[in-house]
């Protein structure tokens, strides 16, 4: 009694080892392959990204170049600015310039009635650049 209970554990076990060594024979270069493909994948990734970080550098590079020479240029400006609001400077482009406060020559006057105060004014005059 005791041996044909020993035979069929070892046919159970003969017939399981097989069963877990042809899924072991798929399932070894299966892994193996996807396991292949990961690394090709990541390493074409890093090197994909180590690509596009340097284009991004180069970019940034010019980038901030051309926000520095904007500063240098903003700054410059501002002197200028500071030079032209100066008082003197303005009285000798007046003086350049003959804009001395004169009175007004006659096609600049109109009459105002207070009838025509809501009223806009319209020119027929050529020499008056724009209406009012």
């Amino acid at each position: 009694m005791s041996r044909p209970y020993a035979t069929q554990t070892i046919m159970r076990t003969q017939t399981v080892s097989k069963n877990k060594k042809g899924a072991t024979s798929i399932f070894y270069p299966a892994m193996l392959i996807i396991f292949v493909l990961i690394v090709v994948g990541g390493l074409s990734a890093s090197i994909y990204l180590k690509n596009k970080t340097e284009i991004l550098n180069k970019e940034s590079l010019e980038l901030n170049a051309k926000v520095e020479s904007k500063k240098r240029e903003i700054k410059i400006l501002k002197v200028k600015q500071a030079e032209f609001k100066e008082m003197a400077h303005i009285l000798l482009k007046i003086r350049d310039f003959n804009l001395a406060l004169r009175p007004a020559k006659p096609y600049q006057r109109r009459a105002i009635n207070p009838k025509d105060l809501g009223k806009p004014f319209k020119s027929n005059n050529r020499r008056v650049a724009y209406n009012r």
